[in-house]
């Protein structure tokens, strides 16, 4: 009907009207609408979901486990096998891990005890590849809250450094501190929360 309308009035205002609804408009005066074709939303990729630990972790194999792999170079879905394996030391009692994390590199985990439920994680680690300069690592963690704090710099009462071997305790509180030779050169002492420096003489 409005192409007819057309047909007999070409100009005009009602002409632009009738001009713009049988184009498929529905308004006028300037307001018609045009038909919108919707654009297909693009696909969304999920994003991989963050490990988050529980909401207590209370012994060296629950550290092991949730410990982020920025300060324990293990895959997180290698960590059980690692535990599995017949030459890794698990004493949950005592809150010491051992196991060889590398052909030439050993990592240790140990715990220290701080207010009740707490504790403060050691992780230590050692290259002895004997085509590079031996080198080690240590690093001393927090958890709570659902997050992990690293504290080294406040913990160590002396500056690390890579060129010695720090053996973290299986049995008793005291690091042992030596030269590549293994030579003592120092202790730290657990006391009271806090590591205290103890020279070797």
């Amino acid at each position: 009907e409005y192409r007819g309308y057309l047909a007999k009035y070409p100009t005009g205002q009602f002409a632009d009207i009738a001009r713009r609804r049988a184009a498929g408009g529905r308004g006028g005066n300037g307001t018609a609408t045009r038909s919108v074709v919707p654009t297909p939303a693009k696909p969304t990729t999920a994003a991989a979901p963050e490990r988050v630990p529980p909401a207590a972790l209370s012994n060296v194999r629950d550290y092991f486990l949730w410990l982020p792999e920025q300060y324990l170079a293990v895959p997180a879905a290698q960590r059980a096998a690692v535990l599995s394996n017949g030459g890794t030391i698990v004493d949950v009692k005592n809150g010491y891990l051992s196991f060889q994390s590398g052909p030439v590199a050993h990592t240790t985990v140990a715990l220290f005890k701080l207010a009740p439920g707490t504790h403060l994680i050691a992780v230590s680690s050692v290259n002895s590849d004997p085509n590079q300069p031996a080198s080690s690592q240590l690093v001393f963690l927090r958890y709570g809250q659902g997050q992990w704090h690293d504290v080294t710099r406040a913990t160590l009462p002396m500056p690390f450094d890579p060129a010695l071997k720090y053996e973290l305790p299986r049995f008793g509180t005291t690091i042992v501190v030596t030269n590549q030779a293994g030579n003592k050169v120092s202790e730290l002492l657990w006391m009271k929360g806090a590591f205290t420096l103890k020279p070797s003489h």
